[in-house]
């Protein structure tokens, strides 16, 4: 079997136009694998997944650049690694606790219309 970026992107149903904006950054190398790298395939499968979940968090592409480097340096760099997926998550939690006083802001607002309608 031989696994092409085409096929990577059938089964994950990601769009070609993000891969190729993955490839165009920097962050993915357009690689055909043949049957004797059986290893490889999934391996390119999961950083595809990787740097699809950490855009979608909201790492920017230059903090997910040095993170990709990180990973693939395969060196004793596990702090640095923890320390940007734990800036990641702060901002992602600072994000959902913003997105919450809207939600509370937006039930007083509909409390206080429809105390104002009973009147």
């Amino acid at each position: 079997m031989i696994v092409t970026p085409n096929n990577a992107i059938e089964q994950l149903h990601i769009n070609a136009d993000k891969l190729r904006e993955f490839e165009e950054n920097g962050l993915l190398k357009h690689i055909t694998f043949s049957e004797d790298q059986s290893d490889h395939p999934d391996q390119f499968i999961h950083r595809i997944c990787l740097i699809n979940f950490l855009i979608k968090s909201g790492m920017d592409t230059d903090s997910l650049k040095s993170y990709l480097h990180l990973l693939d340096e395969r060196t004793d760099n596990q702090d640095e690694q923890l320390r940007m997926l734990r800036e990641l998550r702060c901002k992602l939690l600072e994000e959902i606790h913003d997105k919450q006083q809207m939600l509370d802001e937006l039930d007083y607002m509909i409390r206080e219309t429809k105390k104002d309608n009973q009147k």
